[in-house]
């Protein structure tokens, strides 16, 4: 059902032209600015890994494409049927819809060569809140395909008191990935990674930015670890949020909580002594080597 839902969703961004999720999010909060359709969501959406839990997204979905039939038809609806009422509400040729959707998918054509980064991950880095020193935090980061040839990058972490999602675009250039995130509340991070090629099951790299639990401002950054996440991500909500003690067992636990896939023997440990090794010749850097010994415990999982 779950990848119905994505087929439909995809119809409906490639009629109202929409080239990326972000656009796609943008033309249901001008519908709605509450809407629960937002860039994280979208991106287990439309990969089919989720369905929407809350009747509103599909109110606010038969409002964005004018149809009368409202939210409980396009929910129940076939792909097939769905397709029948935008083309008879556009007027629009049925065969290119559906080929471009597809691609919109990534499901052929060119975008059969989507990029391998696609999906969700889940990051360790140092925390930067002086409450928290020598803890590590973690974050969630998703990437999507965007318009030419860039990938928009929604990084997601709980901080007590609530939860903090910065948002961008970034670059890649060879193995190199560069984003600039920015939240609503102005904060922002760099974010600056090193992938491999297929599959990209971890990257390492470095975070950059401002702190925003503290009263002066600050710059930190951190070295960080992206490992490819197959769930479905829930925030904690708790006092503590995201942050968890730098000891190799508690971060094995939690690792097996948010990437069951990923765990090996000694990734744990090698996390945190790769966050943990001190700068050669003053410089904070990551090399290709760093990346190498990460592929060497986490490349059999494919």
């Amino acid at each position: 059902m779950s990848h119905v839902f994505a087929r439909k969703l995809s119809l409906t961004a490639v009629l109202l032209g929409c080239g990326t999720r972000k656009e796609l999010c943008a033309r249901f909060r001008a519908v709605n600015p509450q809407t629960e359709v937002d860039l994280e969501r979208s991106f287990k959406w439309l990969q089919g890994r989720a369905l929407p839990r809350s009747p509103t997204v599909y109110e606010d979905w038969a409002r964005l494409i004018g149809t009368q039939r409202g939210g409980t038809w396009i929910s129940a609806c076939s792909e097939d049927a769905f397709l029948d009422e935008l083309c008879l509400l556009y007027g629009t040729d049925r065969t290119d819809l559906h080929v471009r959707a597809q691609r919109f998918l990534g499901e052929g054509g060119a975008a059969a060569t989507s990029d391998a980064l696609l999906g969700q991950f889940v990051a360790y880095s140092w925390a930067w809140s002086p409450f928290h020193a020598g803890e590590l935090i973690r974050g969630h980061v998703a990437f999507a395909e965007a318009a030419r040839g860039r990938l928009d990058i929604v990084y997601t972490e709980a901080i007590p008191g609530g939860r903090i999602e910065l948002s961008g675009q970034a670059a890649r250039k060879g193995r190199v990935i560069h984003g600039n995130l920015v939240a609503r509340g102005d904060e922002q991070i760099d974010l600056l990674l090193l992938a491999p090629g297929r599959p990209a099951g971890v990257l390492v790299g470095l975070i950059q930015g401002q702190t925003i639990a503290t009263a002066e401002l600050q710059l930190a950054s951190s070295r960080i670890v992206l490992f490819r996440s197959a769930t479905s991500i829930s925030l904690p909500t708790g006092q503590d949020g995201s942050y968890l003690p730098a000891d190799p067992i508690a971060l094995a636990a939690d690792l097996e909580r948010q990437a069951p896939a990923v765990p090996l023997p000694g990734l744990a440990d090698l996390t945190i002594s790769f966050l943990s090794r001190p700068p050669s010749a003053g410089a904070l850097g990551v090399e290709a080597a760093d990346l190498a010994r990460f592929l060497s415990l986490t490349v059999a999982q494919g």
